[in-house]
C-alpha cells in the first residue's frame, strides 16, 4: 500500500560516438591560473554526469623524499574539510547524489565524480572545498595508515603481485626517494610508517593547484553554468 513504482528513465537519442563527432561536439577552453578543460554536454538517462579533474605537478626533482605524502593526502580528502566534518561531507554527497574518488600517482591527483544534471553545480562546489580546505585529521592518517599496510602485508602472499614487484624493480635505474623508483614492499611500508600529518599538510599547500589542471565532463549540463561554477 502506498508504493510507487520509480519512474522510467526518460527515453534518450542515441549518440554518435565517432571520434570525429566527439570531437566536433567537445567545447575547449582555458581557464585563469592554467586549468584546460573539454566539455560534452550530450542528454543522457537520468540526466547523468560524469567528471574527471586531473591536477598535474612537481617535477622528478621537486617530487623526490616524499614518500608516501601524495597518497595519504589522497585518502584524507574525503574525510572532512574545514567548513565539513567527515560525517557531513558523506551527508551532503549522499544528498546530492553525488560520488567522489580520488586517486594519486606520480606527479597527478585525480578526482573523478558520478552526478546528475541538477547537482552538478553543488557537487562541483563541494569537490572544490575538498581541494582547496581539507581537514586532513590525524586520526584519519593513522586509519589510512594501518590500512595500506595491511594491504602491503596481503601482497606479499600473492604470487602475482610479488612477480610484479620483481619484475619491476629489474633494471630499475632511479635511486630510492625518486619519485621513478620502483620501491619493494619493504620500502612502501617504510614510506607509510614515516608519513606524518606535517608533511600532507606541506604537500598539499605546496603542490595542490589548478594552475595545471585538466577537467573533462561528459553528460547532461548547461555549458555556461559549468563554466561558471569552474571559475570560481
Amino acid at each position: 500500500k502506498g508504493f510507487k513504482p520509480q519512474a522510467a528513465a526518460d527515453d534518450v537519442a542515441p549518440f554518435d560516438a565517432t571520434p570525429a563527432n566527439i570531437d566536433a561536439r567537445t567545447q575547449r577552453f582555458d581557464l585563469p591560473p592554467g586549468m584546460k578543460v573539454a566539455l560534452l554536454p550530450k542528454p543522457t538517462r537520468s540526466q547523468a554526469v560524469q567528471a574527471t579533474l586531473v591536477f598535474h605537478h612537481g617535477t622528478s626533482e621537486s617530487l623526490a623524499n616524499w614518500g608516501e605524502a601524495p597518497s595519504a593526502l589522497a585518502e584524507l580528502l574525503d574525510q572532512g574539510t574545514q567548513t565539513m566534518s567527515r560525517q557531513a561531507l558523506q551527508d551532503r554527497l549522499d544528498a546530492l547524489q553525488t560520488e567522489v574518488s580520488v586517486h594519486a600517482s606520480a606527479g597527478q591527483l585525480a578526482v573523478t565524480l558520478s552526478s546528475r544534471r541538477e547537482h552538478l553545480l553543488a557537487a562541483i562546489a563541494v569537490v572544490a572545498d575538498m581541494l582547496r580546505r581539507p581537514l586532513l585529521p590525524a586520526e584519519g592518517l593513522e586509519e589510512v595508515r594501518r590500512q595500506a599496510l595491511s594491504a602491503i602485508e596481503a601482497q606479499r602472499k600473492e604470487p602475482s603481485a610479488v612477480l610484479a614487484e620483481a619484475l619491476s624493480r629489474h633494471g630499475d635505474p632511479y635511486p630510492a626517494g625518486d619519485v621513478r623508483h620502483a620501491r619493494s614492499f619493504d620500502e612502501m611500508a617504510a614510506d607509510w610508517r614515516g608519513v606524518n600529518l606535517a608533511q600532507v599538510q606541506a604537500f598539499h599547500r605546496r603542490f595542490l593547484s589548478a594552475s595545471h589542471a585538466r577537467v573533462g565532463i561528459v553528460g547532461d549540463f548547461d555549458v555556461q553554468q559549468v563554466r561558471q561554477a569552474l571559475s570560481e
